[in-house]
């Protein structure tokens, strides 16, 4: 029998969950409000950045978008509003850099973990909006696009070479 107990033993973890949920959840939820109007007139399509991270904070923030995505893809679809989310994994940008590590060291020491040999670029998720945006993606709504390399088709830790080797 599951029992859950009320308490907090980190209180920095709850300070953190707040936070990220402020700005990775919130946001989301009131851009989105304050676009309804203007997007009912235009048909408009709204496309909310998540992530395909797995960590605590920030993944439960993520998954809360992605679920917060597919009830306004319900709820604004009648209005002839898509909604979507593009769900990138590890993107080489400058944000990689508040690591203190070069982002190119990081990419390149992360490209086994994708079955396509690289991280993503800003590029790649760009692309991902650009064709969710368009109209030939018109019956696109309530979706959430991976844009990782395969990484989470692949499992964590994918290594390449290892799976080049069992291959042969």
């Amino acid at each position: 029998m599951p029992v859950k107990f009320v308490g907090i033993t980190n209180p920095s973890f709850m300070e953190a969950y707040r936070l990220t949920m402020r700005v990775d959840l919130d946001m989301a939820v009131f851009m989105t409000y304050l676009c309804v109007g203007h997007l009912e007139k235009t048909r408009g399509v709204i496309i909310n950045m998540s992530s395909a991270s797995l960590s605590a904070p920030y993944g439960m923030a993520r998954t809360a978008t992605d679920m917060f995505t597919r009830c306004m893809a319900v709820e604004l679809g009648g209005k002839g509003i898509r909604v979507n989310s593009v769900n990138p994994s590890v993107i080489e940008t400058d944000f990689l850099k508040s690591t203190g590590v070069d982002p190119k060291v990081i990419a390149k020491g992360m490209a086994n973990k994708f079955p396509v040999g690289r991280c993503g670029v800003v590029e790649d998720v760009a692309q991902a909006v650009l064709f969710l945006s368009a109209p030939e993606s018109s019956f696109i709504t309530g979706t959430h696009m991976l844009v990782d390399g395969g990484h989470i088709a692949a499992g964590i830790g994918y290594n390449t070479a290892k799976a080049s080797a069992n291959s042969k």
